[in-house]
This record gives C-alpha cells, sequence and structure tokens, in this order.
C-alpha cells in the first residue's frame, strides 16, 4: 500500500493499486501522542466557541441530562420543530414530554403550565414585571390593550386590569382610554369593578363589588341591591298642616339601577285645613338623584272612618312623591297612608 499527503485536500491518501488511484487514509486518533489537534470540540473537556454554531437537521434538539435527579426527571430538551421553538420537559425514555414552553416566530408565547415571574421584565405578547409589592404577568389580547393578572401582596388579592402600576398609582397603555379593573381582594373578601379615570395617576372608582354573602353593591352604593333601607321622611301637605307626632310611621326603599320601590306605612297622622296633596320626600342620595315619572300608583288612604285609594306619584326634578287626593280629612292622629310604588330616578 502507498501512502501520500494531499497539498491540495489537505489529508493523507493511500493507494492499493501502486498509485492508479486514491481514497482518504483512515487515521485512529491513538496514534496521536503529543501536541493538541486546533478547531475541533471535546466530549470530555469544555469547549469555547468563538464562531456561530448551526444545527441543520430535522427538528434539530439538543438534550440536557441532569444525572442527579430522580427517574424521568433528568431531561430537558430543546427543540426547533417546524415554526415553533420548545423548551420541554422529557421522560429518561425520551417518548414523554410532560411540560413545555413554546415560542412562535411571530413572537408568541404558550407553556402548558403556570408562567410566572418576579422581578423579571419581558416585551412583546408577554409582560412580566415588577414594580414595589405589585407583580403582574400581561398578555395582549387581539384588537385590544394589554390585560393583565396583577398580584399584590399589600392588598392580599389579585387583579385583571388593561392598566399598569407605575411606582405611585395606576395608569394605561392608551392614556386616552379608560382603566378598568377585576380585583379579588382577599383580605376583605369581596370582588370589585373598578373604572379608572383621569390622567396618571388615574383616580378608580368602585363601580361594582360583590361580598362573601353574595349580596351586590352597584352605581358605588353603600348598601347592597334589593336591600330595603329605612330613613326617615317629611311629610308637607299644599294646605293646612300635617303632624307625625304621635303616629307610627316607617319609612323604607330600595334601589336597582335607576329604580327606587319606595314603601311609605302611616298610622295615626293628623291632619288639619284638608289638603289635596300630601308631598312625602323621598330618600336623599349622595349622587343627587330625584323623581322621575309621573306614572300614578294606587295607594290607600284611611280617612279616620274607612279605606279609599288614592294616587301617589312622583314628578320630575323633585325631591319627594306627591300623595293626592281630592280631600284629606281633618283628624287628630286617626290618619293613616300606606302603600307601595316605583318612583323612576334620574
Amino acid at each position: 500500500m502507498w501512502q501520500r499527503y494531499n497539498q491540495t485536500s489537505k489529508i493523507f491518501e493511500k493507494s492499493v493499486d501502486n498509485g492508479v488511484s486514491w481514497a482518504p487514509l483512515p487515521l485512529s486518533a491513538s496514534i496521536i501522542t503529543e501536541g493538541t489537534i486546533p478547531n475541533v470540540a471535546y466530549v470530555n473537556q469544555a469547549n469555547n466557541f468563538s464562531v456561530t454554531q448551526i444545527l441543520s437537521h430535522v427538528g434539530p434538539v439538543i438534550m440536557f441530562n441532569d444525572t442527579s435527579q430522580s427517574a424521568n426527571n433528568k431531561k430537558i430538551r430543546l427543540i426547533n420543530s417546524g415554526t415553533y421553538f420548545y423548551i420541554q420537559s422529557a421522560n429518561d425514555a425520551e417518548t414523554a414530554f410532560p411540560g413545555y414552553v413554546r415560542f412562535s416566530r411571530a413572537g408568541d408565547i404558550v407553556a402548558s403550565g403556570v408562567l410566572s415571574a418576579t422581578g423579571a421584565s419581558l416585551t412583546g405578547d408577554l409582560n412580566v414585571v415588577s414594580s414595589a409589592n405589585i407583580s403582574r404577568v400581561g398578555v395582549n389580547w387581539p384588537g385590544g390593550q394589554t390585560a393583565r393578572l396583577q398580584v399584590s401582596s399589600a392588598d392580599s388579592g389579585e387583579f385583571l386590569t388593561n392598566m399598569y402600576y407605575a411606582g405611585t398609582g395606576w395608569t394605561g397603555d392608551i392614556p386616552a382610554n379608560p382603566g378598568w379593573m377585576l380585583s379579588f381582594n382577599t383580605t376583605l373578601d369581596k370582588l370589585s369593578i373598578f373604572r379608572g379615570s383621569g390622567p396618571a395617576p388615574r383616580t378608580l372608582t368602585e363601580l361594582i363589588k360583590v361580598d362573601n354573602t353574595g349580596r351586590i353593591y352597584e352605581r358605588a352604593r353603600t348598601t347592597a341591591m334589593g336591600e330595603w333601607i329605612s330613613y326617615s321622611a317629611s311629610v308637607t301637605p299644599n294646605a293646612g298642616t300635617c303632624s307625625l307626632i304621635g303616629s307610627s310611621s316607617n319609612f323604607q326603599y330600595v334601589l336597582i339601577g335607576k329604580m327606587m320601590i319606595f314603601q311609605i306605612s302611616i298610622t295615626g297622622m293628623t291632619i288639619t285645613g284638608n289638603p289635596t296633596e300630601l308631598f312625602v320626600t323621598i330618600p336623599y342620595i349622595a349622587t343627587g338623584m330625584t323623581a322621575n315619572n309621573k306614572n300614578p300608583t294606587t295607594v290607600s288612604y284611611f280617612n279616620g272612618t274607612a279605606w279609599t285609594a288614592i294616587l301617589a306619584y312622583g314628578s320630575n326634578g323633585e325631591g319627594f312623591v306627591r300623595v293626592n287626593c281630592p280631600g284629606f280629612t281633618t283628624g287628630t292622629n286617626n290618619q293613616h297612608i300606606w302603600g307601595t310604588f316605583i318612583v323612576h330616578i334620574a
């Protein structure tokens, strides 16, 4: 067998036909006993790559095997499959991949489990930020603002919102748009919906809340919707006098949206001067609500000897209900008015 060194291809060659044809000469690395071989990677030594490395294959994989872990908890692999890049956990046989994080070429991120972070910041569709004791995970929904899951250790609750906490207050991704927040407060044991308005920091108004008994509070009211509320009313006649002294009276109302269910019960009222209308004040509402309809409702009136049906109605812009009768009877502690009716409120 002949041997030669090929100056062009820089390899050793062999010929078994007396130089007629030549083929690469296979060499065993075991014959190298001195020096080092430059620009090669080692399997049992640290390698420092100074240029970009490329894995060219259908679905190329890099597998990490932590031999200190228990069975089926050793392996994590990186894989480029189709148009996605995966970080996957694998069993020992590499036949099952129970957990993964998937990245698309457009920058979308999908995780098979819970995705969370503290003190980290990612940009794009996933936004994880920590500011003071507020941390959040946000996802940009198509065609809308960023919706974020906020976690606050100070408030002991979670928030879902299109705003973000800017160190001293809440603001929004688009300043011209209103901010909204769904709050799960574990300290106060309630669920609330807030609306943020104005420039940063935005003013948060609690519009709706649900307490731990299922009661619903709407329109920033302090009493639950549908709950009876007692109040003190005044009764003023359009002529003569009307006195509740010595009578037994009860005034209650229920608010549902802009509807007030109104109940009056007056037993033993004193009337003089035969008025034709009594003005019964409706409850003072912090937002300045006033009666806003003229739909009459029948209430019961006792004139000292007999019961009769009379009309009551609310008038636009007035803070009272008109109880109408062709002529109230003069009497001392013997006049009664009972009734329940609905008033539209502005």
